[in-house]
């Protein structure tokens, strides 16, 4: 890990932020997802047991699903990303 960037993201911005590469993996490869590692390279965070305790709200949340070793985000984990990201889009006032 010698030169590596270790980042700190809070909870919620670590759910965002893994929502944020799933999304990317599934518009340039659908089939595929992402896995752990992927995730830990492109996040910058220290190892993939970092990533368990998010990664478990995500599939309670029915935000992701697991295909093997590789995590895919589902419609509701879009929607949920874009009413993040867009609050203002969720508000009919």
């Amino acid at each position: 890990m010698t030169g590596q960037k270790i980042i700190e993201w809070s909870q919620e911005e670590l759910l965002i932020a893994i929502l944020q590469v799933l999304l990317n993996a599934a518009r340039t490869h659908p089939e595929r997802g992402a896995h752990k590692k992927m995730l830990v390279d492109i996040l910058g965070i220290g190892s993939t047991l970092e990533l368990d305790p998010a990664i478990e709200r995500l599939r309670e949340s029915d935000f992701i699903v697991t295909s093997g070793i590789r995590f895919q985000i589902t419609d509701k984990g879009v929607q949920h990303l874009e009413e993040q990201l867009n609050p203002r889009l969720g508000n009919s006032d």
